[in-house]
């Protein structure tokens, strides 16, 4: 239970990756074939392990997504159509971890998955921690596939140290997300203190780490690092100022290539903790990519007078939902969030582009920004960052730290010493007009009724008329100790596109369990 917990915060899966699966690469497991496990339910598919980090739907391949596995390291292909979902490949699926290691860290740490975004049948990109790295997966097969991978001529050796050296190529299964970051003038950690020299004696500077998403932008790979320091796990954990990489991609090439990005080649984030990227186009074609800032995390302090492990989550800094022009390479925006400890799964945009959800890895509570203002963000490359909440231009902000949107708690719910509630995945209706969350601890999807129709001023009023709770429906069984052994702890959420009955006749709503077995699951909404 407390464990469950634990891992399902931030924090501890940071310290999963950084201290919990630290060791040589020899750890990753070769090639043996993983072996098969039972599903914890009837709708679900069985995963090689607990707590999965990620899955995804492939474009341009109806039916088809593809999963992880934390140990071993396993990418499965997935048909979502039956009930439950099947394995899509016919295997045998391998621990990857060996291979990306050596390509990724030169074979000094195992990888630890920390999220997939599939972006064809042939491709998805698998960010892992520990062992910093992105691998190229095969999305229909669940195996490896080689990209060439270079670094340009102009960067320093000790840059990019376990990528090619500067200037040359080579094919890899992996690249290293292992950079060594010059701080800002003036940097601080999240504990207000100066940035020490580190990776670069000579001058403020660390090493990028806890590699947690990437997004796919104007044909470039956006990468977050969430940029994990000490005390991972505890009230008082550190984090150094928050980047994101960027890799320019051409995947017309033969083999594809990747490398990081000449000019400008890491972007800071407004905050401590970016734990996601996502791709957002205005309705006026401007590509951006917008940067979820959870901010600081740590976990409260146990009471040993209690005879449970107390495990809550607590905000340390702000969180902010920031916007990079994907074109010129800079923060233009930020939304200031306020002490809302952001979910690190993507954001869930509406359809029409209008809004953004996001859950708290702390609460039971969502949060919203408007996207209507973007569009007029100045295109000036020496334009100075707009702050969007109403203090000097527009306000983004539709629920904050001040004014979140409360998801209710389910009436036999989990305990609240032990587990007080996280929205770990938002997900939108194909049609819309639904929210989708989440929660960890109850083991409940609710689902929000959503309305920006006729053209609402920005930002949408957050009042009953635009959003309210539907209902909430129990999907997984409360982390609670009379719960052992049925599926508990739900995670990431994806909708499968189009009309149900009419595009597909399988469930539409697929979510991710992290006990008592990992499992990839299916629902279909209007039989619930």
């Amino acid at each position: 239970m407390v464990t469950a917990r634990r891992i399902g915060l931030l924090v501890l899966i940071a310290w999963m990756h950084v201290g919990g699966t630290c060791g040589g690469g020899s750890g990753g497991g070769g090639s043996a074939p993983v072996k098969k496990v039972e599903a914890p339910d009837s709708r679900c598919l069985a995963l090689a392990s607990q707590f999965p980090p990620g899955f995804d739907l492939v474009p341009n391949a109806p039916g088809l997504a593809i999963a992880l596995s934390f140990t071993p390291g396993v990418a499965e292909p997935v048909d979502l159509e039956p009930v439950p979902p099947a394995v899509a490949a016919p295997g045998p699926f391998v621990d990857l971890r060996s291979d990306i290691a050596r390509d990724a860290c030169s074979g000094f740490l195992d990888p630890a998955f920390a999220g997939v975004l599939a972006v064809a049948p042939d491709l998805a990109f698998v960010s892992a921690s520990s062992c910093e790295g992105v691998a190229f997966v095969r999305s229909d097969t669940g195996a490896l596939r080689s990209l060439d991978v270079s670094v340009p001529a102009g960067f320093a050796p000790g840059d990019e140290p376990f990528n090619p050296a500067p200037g040359t190529t080579e094919s890899r299964v992996a690249l290293s997300t292992r950079f060594c970051v010059d701080a800002a003038p003036g940097a601080v950690d999240s504990f207000g203190a100066a940035i020490p020299p580190g990776c670069d004696s000579a001058r403020p500077s660390f090493f990028s780490n806890f590699t947690s998403a990437a997004a796919l932008v104007a044909g470039s790979l956006f990468v977050s690092t969430s940029n994990l320091g000490r005390n991972a796990g505890r009230p008082d954990t550190q984090f150094l100022p928050g980047s994101v990489l960027v890799f320019d991609l051409d995947l017309t090439a033969t083999p594809p290539s990747i490398g990081p990005d000449p000019t400008t080649p890491l972007i800071f984030t407004s905050g401590f903790n970016p734990t996601h990227v996502t791709s957002y186009r205005t309705p006026g074609g401007r590509d951006l990519v917008l940067v979820t800032v959870s901010g600081a995390t740590g976990l409260v302090a146990d009471d040993p007078s209690t005879p449970e492990r107390e495990a809550g989550g607590v905000a340390l800094t702000p969180a902010a939902i920031d916007v990079i022009d994907a074109a010129q390479r800079r923060l233009i925006a930020t939304v200031p969030l306020g002490l809302a400890a952001l979910s690190y799964e993507e954001l869930a945009i509406d359809p029409t582009g209008r809004v953004a959800f996001t859950g708290s890895a702390i609460a039971r509570r969502l949060y919203a920004v408007d996207l209507a203002p973007l569009d007029a963000l100045p295109t000036d490359p020496s334009a100075p960052v707009q702050v969007l909440d109403g203090s000097s231009g527009p306000d983004a902000r539709i629920f904050d730290a001040a004014h979140p949107f409360e998801v209710p708690a389910r009436p036999d719910g989990a305990p609240v010493a032990t587990c007080p509630g996280y929205i770990v995945g938002t997900a939108f209706s194909a049609a819309g007009d639904a929210l989708y969350a989440t929660d960890f601890c109850d083991g409940t999807l609710t689902l929000v009724g959503v309305d920006v129709s006729g053209s609402p001023p920005a930002p949408v009023p957050g009042d009953s008329s635009h959003f309210q709770v539907l209902r909430s429906i129990p999907i997984a069984a409360p982390l609670d100790p009379s719960s052992l052994g049925l599926a508990r702890a739900p995670g990431a959420v994806r909708v499968r596109p189009g009309i149900p009955g009419v595009d597909y006749h399988g469930p539409d709503v697929f979510f991710l369990v992290g006990l008592p077995e990992g499992a990839l699951c299916g629902v279909r909404i209007d039989s619930q």
